[in-house]
Formats: C-alpha cells, structure tokens, sequence
C-alpha cells in the first residue's frame, strides 16, 4: 500500500454531497485520496441510510456506515438490520479508547437501493 501525505488529504465534516438541488449533509467526507462518504450512527433517529448511499454513489463516492460503541444502538444490531440490503461490515469507533475499527466500503455493487429491499430495515436506518 502506498503512503499519502498528509497534505494530499482532503476530509471535510459535516459538509455537502451531491448536486446542489438534491445534496445531503455527510457526517465525514474523504475527497482525496479516495472519495468516500462516513456516515455515524449514535441515535435511533432517522439517518435515512438508503437515500444518502444513493446521493454518494452517483457523486461518484463510496459509503461506509460507522456505530459509536457508546451508541443508542450497537453495530452488531446495525449490521443485523442492513444484511437484508448487502453484506456490510459497519466501522467500530470507541471514543472513550480512541480506537477505530474500519468496516466495509459499500458500493453500488454491494449494496441494493431498491425500496422494497429496505422495507425490513428500521425506520430509524433506512
């Protein structure tokens, strides 16, 4: 694996993705070197999961779904819910610890968009 430079790193919180008349606000967005989307599940409120990976995958990023270990919900129930969409293995992060464990990128191709798809998923997921 090639080393990157701190420089050649661009991450942005909390900021746009998307076209600016349908962009959704990613919880972390990696634009260099990789372009891919981090979205933090720390409540059971709605995070609209579906509709955000839909936004990444056609500005051209790919998804990962991180779990808080001090969560309302804990990853293992997360991934539970999202086997029913694709195989999707959700990044652990202790912020107590300071420890991260990375979990799956999800792309187009792992992962169906199809609302039927996600009618098991809870509300507060999909």
């Amino acid at each position: 694996m090639a080393s990157v430079a701190p420089q050649d790193v661009a991450i942005d919180v909390e900021t746009h993705v998307g076209p600016p008349s349908g962009y959704r606000v990613a919880d972390v967005l990696i634009r260099e070197p990789i372009q891919l989307v981090i979205e933090v599940v720390y409540q059971t409120s709605a995070v609209h999961l579906r509709d955000r990976l839909e936004t990444a995958f056609e500005d051209g990023y790919g998804g990962v779904v991180a779990v808080l270990t001090n969560a309302d919900v804990s990853a293992a129930r997360v991934e539970r819910h999202l086997r029913h969409v694709g195989t999707i293995e959700v990044a652990r992060v202790d912020p107590h610890r300071g420890s991260v464990e990375i979990g799956s990128v999800i792309r187009p191709e792992t992962v169906t968009l199809a609302p039927d798809a996600w009618e098991p998923v809870p509300a507060f997921l999909a």
